[in-house]
């Protein structure tokens, strides 16, 4: 579960230990520990930030693509099953409701009740 904290938030590109520190909301020495894991396993590698040398940017192999793609899947999957179970709208709305739970919690703008978007 700790590892959903580096890929829920590594853009493609890839994306500087500092930043998936401060995204997660964790420490850089416990999330470079997280990469380090991550590194092990084959999921993501360091490479050079082309507009910092000094930097490093954590970026995903094809064994992490792959895992993502999974993960979405299942995911997928998941949210088919619900919304089956419940209805598709009663589904959409409560993930609607979910996330504006979220934003608020987290101190970004919530949108408007109709705004589905």
């Amino acid at each position: 579960m700790a590892h959903l904290h580096v890929f829920g938030n590594i853009r493609a590109g890839g994306t500087r230990l500092s930043d998936l520190a401060a995204w997660a909301a964790m420490t850089r020495p416990a999330t470079a520990e997280l990469i380090d894991q991550l590194e092990a396993q084959g999921l993501v590698e360091r490479r050079p930030d082309p507009s910092d040398a000094r930097a490093k940017l954590i970026v995903l192999t094809a064994a992490g693509w792959d895992a993502i793609r999974a993960g979405r899947a299942i995911i997928a999957g998941i949210e088919a099953d619900y919304a089956r179970r419940v209805g598709r709208e009663r589904f959409e709305t409560m993930c609607w409701t979910l996330q504006d739970l979220l934003d608020d919690l987290n101190g970004a703008p919530v949108r408007a009740a109709a705004d589905p978007a």
